[in-house]
């Protein structure tokens, strides 16, 4: 669950996943992805006014987030922009005679979500949302370089936190855990013809690349309530994947108060699998762990839409930011001071391991190192030789030897 102000200090003059109290006085809103609790305030009076009252105030997003928006808030639509995913858009922010270029990367953890990299003056700042991306794939993304294999400064990352805690080093695949769970689904309808599946999930929505793998993989549709089919709808990949007739499938997102429920769950306890996807229960799991766990009223499977301690480490391990803000800090005061500690350790070893890597290339240039293998052995994590290196990351020089990035200007 985001705690994010919606506020960086850097640039105060714009707010993000946060739309309530002083940050309607902001001249430029960005919603990173269509959660709930990066929502808060959207859909308040007091947010609608504000972008009615000020001119050239607008609420920046994604494609897909857009299109949601639209059918969720229909009133907003002539205050929400659209900005280009892997381009350089510069928006304009004439109230305060400022205009900062934003990227949007994709975060990997819903559909239309994405991470703002807005670049102001001389700073530079990572705004993740809720991400599940990988290091890996991150070093592909050309907007982060500044040259063929160097990585631009971060001088501030907002982060994902929400499992930033070493008890949680590591999640599976999500392709992984989508597979256990159709073997699951086969399984038990496969045992008798009045077996059903219901899915327990925490959250009103957040499934959705889960639900279409499984529509896709087990040849039909998911059975939502009414609350969860008119959030989900807004997803145009959903169409073909939920349905509100529960008698046109066997599989079923928890659907309490329904006919289906009453009639179907209760009665005939025996025929339902209940299965819980979920991240929280999981702590201390490894790959040498099995991802499905029963016990006497469900059937638990390890999925996580956020990443984990190792695969955000391995982010930050890749960036370097300077400074890092975590964007989910838990209620309890001890975890919080857990979190702050570790937070200032990373940073610590991380400036040492730049001064280090620093250190190295001053060697390397004074032995007169060739270009190549110089670009190399700065962008690499994995203590391959240079020749391995080049190979590994020639995608990425290919791309930033591409012509210079076009630029999107947003009115």
């Amino acid at each position: 669950m985001s705690t994010f102000s919606g506020v960086m200090s850097e640039i105060d003059y714009i707010s993000i996943d946060n739309f309530t109290g002083t940050n309607l006085k902001s001249h430029a809103f960005f919603l990173s992805h269509c959660h709930t609790d990066h929502m808060r305030g959207l859909n308040s009076r007091d947010f609608e006014m504000t972008l009615q009252q000020n001119n050239n105030t607008y609420l920046y997003t994604s494609n897909v987030s857009r299109s949601i928006l639209e059918q969720m808030f229909p009133r907003l639509k002539p205050w929400i922009k659209e900005l280009d995913m892997y381009s350089r858009n510069i928006v304009d922010i004439p109230v305060v005679n400022k205009s900062i270029v934003v990227s949007l990367i994709s975060a990997a953890h819903c559909p239309g979500s994405v991470m703002f990299l807005f670049e102001e003056s001389d700073k530079t700042l990572l705004y993740t949302g809720d991400i599940r991306i990988r290091a890996r794939e991150l070093r592909k993304c050309k907007l982060l370089y500044t040259s063929p294999g160097m990585l631009k400064r971060i001088d501030h990352i907002y982060l994902d936190t929400t499992f930033f805690k070493k008890s949680y080093k590591s999640f599976p695949s999500r392709s992984a855990s989508v597979n256990a769970i159709c073997e699951l689904i086969s399984d038990w309808l496969g045992k008798h013809p009045k077996n059903q599946i219901s899915f327990l999930t925490p959250g009103r929505y957040a499934y959705e690349h889960l639900f279409m793998e499984i529509s896709k993989k087990c040849g039909m549709p998911v059975h939502v309530d009414r609350d969860k089919y008119n959030i989900y709808k807004c997803f145009p990949e959903m169409d073909a994947v939920i349905t509100l007739d529960a008698t046109k499938t066997k599989i079923h997102n928890y659907c309490s108060g329904w006919n289906w429920y009453n009639n179907i769950c209760i009665q005939n306890k025996e025929y339902i699998l209940h299965i819980r996807p979920s991240a929280f229960v999981w702590s201390d799991w490894d790959f040498t762990n099995e991802l499905v766990r029963k016990n006497a009223k469900n059937t638990g499977v390890c999925y996580s839409t956020h990443c984990s301690y190792t695969e955000t480490l391995d982010i930050l391990k890749l960036l370097k930011p300077v400074k890092i803000t975590a964007c989910v800090v838990p209620e309890d005061v001890k975890e919080e001071q857990a979190l702050d500690t570790l937070i200032e350790q990373i940073l610590r070893e991380l400036k040492q391991e730049d001064m280090k890597e620093n250190s190295e290339i001053q060697i390397e240039f004074v032995n007169k190192t060739n270009w190549s293998a110089l670009k190399c052995e700065s962008s690499d994590q994995n203590g391959t030789n240079s020749e391995e290196c080049c190979e590994e990351n020639s995608d990425i020089f290919n791309i930033m030897d591409s012509p210079e990035l076009k630029r999107k200007k947003i009115a």
